[in-house]
């Protein structure tokens, strides 16, 4: 299988699994946990990991960066509107 896929339906349940046992830990043995297969396998797994561990550690963090990238991408839709 192609890592350039979309998580299947298997994949989603072990990440979702694993992320409640992930938030289940006190926040000092959260650094501990590891990766799950599942999360390595797709691109598609890889983000919705980054995004489930960023949510648990640094809501703010998460929330921020996406306001930022649509920010900036809002900047460029109007740059381009005025060309």
């Amino acid at each position: 299988m192609s890592r350039y896929r979309s998580m299947t339906d298997a994949e989603l349940l072990e990440l979702q699994a694993a992320a409640g046992e992930r938030h289940a830990l006190p926040i000092q043995d959260r650094k501990e946990y590891s990766t799950p297969d599942a999360a390595q396998a797709s691109i598609a797994g890889a983000l919705y990991w980054t995004i489930r561990v960023y949510w648990q550690d640094r809501p703010f963090v998460l929330v921020g960066g996406v306001g930022l990238v649509v920010w900036q991408l809002g900047r460029l839709f109007l740059a381009a509107l005025r060309m």
